[in-house]
């Protein structure tokens, strides 16, 4: 077997093992009594170490933290998936350093970019966080209420609307410069339910209400003028 070169050992000359085993043979099986007691010892310690490294994997995938937002603050909370929303609510409100009542307070779904409050989580105070689908930095507002009031309930039929009152010397395009007005609207409410609050809310009387157009900013090719994305490009 192997190379019929006589000459040096070469690196790619091949090697072989055999193993033979007798058929018929009951297996041999060996008892701890069989195994000596140094030998005893180093598996069992090696038996715990390793589930002590499974336990601090498990915890270390468990650990996350989410984003919470309280009026001009945000914070980043450190909890686990397996944290029930009751103990992420106390973990927020000592970090808050809130003082309110435990049943004053709550937390709901937040998205940022739009600054609007999303679904709620109640009744579900000790459901977990990963059944409440609350994922690693995961964005939520902390509201907070007074004895005499009540929690508004989340309505997903209503949506949030800008509206930017034109003003005279506008010089950009910008929330800064147009500062909107948000308003909240149901869904499949009628236009005339639209024109009724922007009466109200902006304060604009309803003959001046000519007509209301969707601006798309982002397409805009130059920043003093916008277009309605019905008309062509300026």
């Amino acid at each position: 077997f192997g190379s019929d070169d006589k000459g040096p050992v070469r690196g790619s000359a091949s090697a072989y093992m055999l193993m033979y085993r007798k058929a018929g043979l009951p297996k041999i099986s060996v008892g701890t009594e069989d195994i000596p007691d140094y030998i005893a010892e180093i598996i069992d310690k090696e038996e715990k170490e390793e589930i002590v490294q499974k336990q601090v994997m498990k915890e270390r995938e468990l650990k996350m933290q989410v984003k919470v937002f309280y009026g001009d603050n945000v914070k980043v909370i450190d909890t686990t998936r397996a944290s029930t929303y009751e103990q992420l609510l106390s973990n927020v409100m000592k970090v808050f350093e809130l003082k309110e009542k435990v049943q004053n307070c709550r937390l709901r779904s937040y998205n940022v970019p739009n600054q609007i409050m999303q679904d709620t989580y109640t009744g579900k105070e000790n459901t977990t966080l990963e059944e409440l689908r609350i994922y690693p930095q995961k964005s939520l507002a902390l509201e907070v209420k007074k004895d005499e009031e009540t929690f508004a309930d989340f309505d997903p039929n209503m949506i949030q609307i800008k509206v930017n009152a034109w003003q005279p010397n506008i010089t950009a395009l910008d929330e800064a410069a147009l500062k909107p007005v948000r308003i909240f609207v149901r869904r499949f409410g009628k236009l005339a339910e639209l024109i009724e609050m922007l009466e109200k809310t902006v304060e604009i009387p309803r003959e001046f209400i000519l007509y209301l157009s969707l601006i798309h900013i982002c397409r805009c090719r130059r920043y003093a003028v916008c277009r309605s994305r019905w008309s062509p490009y300026h």
